[in-house]
């Protein structure tokens, strides 16, 4: 009797493991099969967004000097020793000057232009007084002669120090400064060998007013070509000093 007691008990025991086996198994192939299964597509109109979101982003957060441009590229050129436009000291002259213009003291206004050379810019706005002396000069129906010749021999000075010559040395800015302005004043320009070609300050309108009064020149070539031997006399000079 106590045999089949403990065969009856054994067997139940046999029968409950046997089946808490295989509830477990059940839901361990359950918890495989959820790892397993692709995730669910995301909803097109938020991918949609995600991708213009960033491609918007790489646009505005690249760097300009990153951004491809495929249009056509220009390469400006720069004068030799030219000074940046941001110069506080170079922006202090220059509003004088334009104040000056304004109320027609030509005669200050060259003189601060002078204090600023031998920046091109500084030639460059001594050109633009003296153009607007001579245009008041014509109103006045004055002689502008002595105007002319001036204009013309600004613009050529400004040549001499700041264009480029093929065989020629450069100067910087620091180095032409140290040449003796009396020097430059005694530079001859000679309108029948330099012309106006090569003069890239003078303005059709000069031109015209040139030619009116002076005719055609005989040739056209830049003034440091013209004064080959005494731009490379300064040169060496400047350069025993670097």
């Amino acid at each position: 009797m106590d045999i089949i007691i403990t065969f009856v008990v054994g067997f139940g025991l046999l029968v409950l493991l046997v089946f808490i086996l295989h509830k477990h198994q059940l839901s361990q192939a359950q918890s495989n099969a959820n790892k397993i299964l692709p995730l669910p597509p995301l909803d097109s109109t938020l991918e949609k967004k995600s991708s213009s979101l960033l491609d918007n982003d790489s646009e505005k957060t690249l760097p300009p000097h990153l951004v491809r441009n495929d249009g056509p590229s220009e390469i400006k050129y720069k004068h030799q020793g030219s000074e940046q436009a941001t110069d506080p000291a170079n922006d202090h002259w220059l509003a004088k000057v334009s104040q000056l213009k304004k109320t027609n003291s030509f005669t200050l206004a060259l003189a601060v232009c002078e204090s600023a050379y031998p920046r091109w810019s500084a030639y460059q706005q001594a050109v633009l007084v003296h153009r607007a002396r001579i245009k008041e000069l014509h109103k006045l129906e004055q002689p502008i002669e002595n105007e002319l010749h001036a204009l013309y021999k600004l613009t050529a000075l400004a040549e001499f120090l700041h264009g480029r010559v093929k065989g020629l040395p450069d100067l910087s800015l620091a180095q032409l400064k140290l040449i003796d302005p009396k020097v430059l004043q005694n530079l001859d320009m000679p309108y029948d060998s330099i012309g106006y070609l090569e003069l890239r300050l003078i303005k059709k309108t000069d031109i015209r007013l040139i030619l009116s009064k002076w005719g055609k020149p005989e040739s056209h070539q830049s003034p440091r070509q013209h004064h080959s031997s005494a731009w490379l006399r300064l040169a060496a000079s400047q350069t025993t000093l670097f």
